[in-house]
């Protein structure tokens, strides 16, 4: 099923694949990035949420996860 929440979040996706890409290209080793997004759903789970909480029986879980292991491997804050 597709819903806002999960076409939102394939988009921050594919920000955070960009900005892990971005950050090896040019060697940025820290710093911190702004993400804004008009779905409170989707802003709650990349600030709060940690892979220990997901389960397969979440919606969206594979969205989520693939989030939340890019949020956590980048080198920089978000």
């Amino acid at each position: 099923v597709l819903s806002s929440t999960r076409c939102k979040l394939v988009g921050v996706l594919a920000l955070l694949e960009y900005l892990q890409s971005l950050c090896q290209q040019k060697n940025i080793l820290a710093g911190k990035i702004n993400l804004f997004c008009d779905n409170k759903a989707v802003i709650t789970i990349i600030n709060e949420w940690q892979a220990i909480q997901m389960t397969p029986s979440h919606t969206n879980v594979d969205v989520i996860s693939a989030c939340i292991k890019l949020r956590d491997a980048l080198p920089i804050a978000i």
